[in-house]
């Protein structure tokens, strides 16, 4: 809000806002009202199922929950700043998923890593015994920050939300991929903690994006391959 109270002092001279926002301001996996596991989110969609209690109570996890109805309300107050309902300047938000890439900052130890990043280390490392449950949407670094330039500078997008999703994949195919890329991995996890090899998957629908900004995305497997291979370079991982 801070920014956006700077923006709204600027006069002409700002036009509009090109905001960050997430796919956890969308998202309504577990909580107080879950959607099926293989939903179909679009950029209509709103989280619900984070909200906290009468008492101001999150759903476990809480720490989970807590972070998404953060970023539904961090976007919706934006959405309803004075300036923006006065047209002072318009708005866009850009909401991704799971941002992986290659890291730009020197990597000197693991907690140097977002948490991202971690996880991609964890699977790697051979730290998880087991896979994830569920699915999401992947997208690389670099597409999300062409997202933002496009906000920017198309014309038609003032307003909009944007899904910015690449593809969406069960952690366990994702497992499958990094498997396939670094064969010398130890200890890849195979099932999910109930014993699962199969879990059903979102859709993170990406028609819009792409329709209106002419955005298209890095593959998969390019995205986790360097990644993975920042890890590689830095020394954090040995394959």
């Amino acid at each position: 809000m801070n920014v956006l109270d700077s923006c709204a002092k600027g006069g002409d001279s700002i036009q509009r806002v090109v905001l960050t926002s997430s796919f956890a301001s969308i998202m309504n996996v577990g909580g107080r009202t879950p959607w099926p596991l293989d939903f179909h989110y679009d950029e209509t969609h709103w989280n619900v199922s984070s909200a906290p209690d009468a008492e101001g109570v999150f759903p476990e996890p809480v720490t989970a929950h807590a972070y998404r109805w953060s970023k539904r309300m961090a976007e919706q107050a934006a959405w309803a700043h004075p300036a923006v309902a006065r047209g002072d300047f318009d708005l866009v938000t850009i909401m991704p998923p799971m941002v992986l890439g290659e890291n730009k900052q020197v990597l000197r130890s693991v907690e140097d890593l977002n948490q991202s990043s971690l996880i991609m280390y964890n699977l790697l490392a051979g730290s998880m015994q087991h896979v994830m449950p569920g699915s999401v949407g992947f997208v690389d670094v670099a597409d999300v920050a062409k997202a933002h330039v496009l906000a920017a500078q198309t014309a038609a997008a003032g307003g909009q939300r944007y899904l910015c999703s690449g593809e969406t994949k069960t952690w366990l195919e994702v497992v499958d991929v990094l498997r396939e890329l670094y064969p010398s991995a130890p200890l890849l996890p195979s099932t999910c903690p109930d014993g699962s090899t199969t879990q059903p998957c979102l859709l993170l629908k990406n028609n819009k994006i792409r329709t209106q900004l002419g955005l298209e995305f890095t593959p998969l497997t390019q995205t986790l391959e360097a990644q993975c291979n920042a890890l590689i370079r830095s020394g954090l991982l040995q394959l």
